[in-house]
């Protein structure tokens, strides 16, 4: 089974009919991710992931991605990250130290993953949007 066939029944079951919406599934999606108290770098970027998902699903129920709209789920998610988060991701280098070498191949510059890791998010939403 590929990822679209793993994703799009559990993306098809969401109602997310507004930003309200997509801000309250977020919250609790990212409550039971981290439920068991463990917090890593993938985890973290899975939520950010998660973020960009309910964004398109918002999009695919006819809801635009207005400017205020846009910087409404990101600066939530942008909130909860940095609340829920922040002392774990101090504890493990933050962003530059820890996650962008956390995900840092050999012979790439952490310019060059960082673009990596958004073009294989595209490539993501890519292949659940519908046909």
């Amino acid at each position: 089974m590929n990822f679209k066939e793993k994703i799009t029944p559990l993306l098809d079951s969401l109602e997310i009919k507004s930003i309200e919406t997509a801000c309250k599934t977020f919250s609790r999606v990212a409550e039971l991710e981290f439920a068991d108290g463990k917090t890593n770098w993938g985890r973290l970027l899975t939520a950010l992931l998660f973020g960009g998902l309910l964004a398109k699903k918002l999009q695919l129920q006819g809801i635009p991605l207005t400017q205020n709209n846009e910087d409404q789920l990101s600066h939530y998610i942008t909130d909860y990250i940095a609340s829920a988060k922040s002392e774990w991701n101090l504890e493990n280098g933050g962003w530059e130290q820890g996650f962008a070498k956390h995900f840092e191949r050999p012979l790439y510059n952490v310019k060059t993953r960082i673009f990596q890791v958004f073009k294989d998010y595209y490539t993501m939403l890519w292949l659940i949007a519908p046909v």
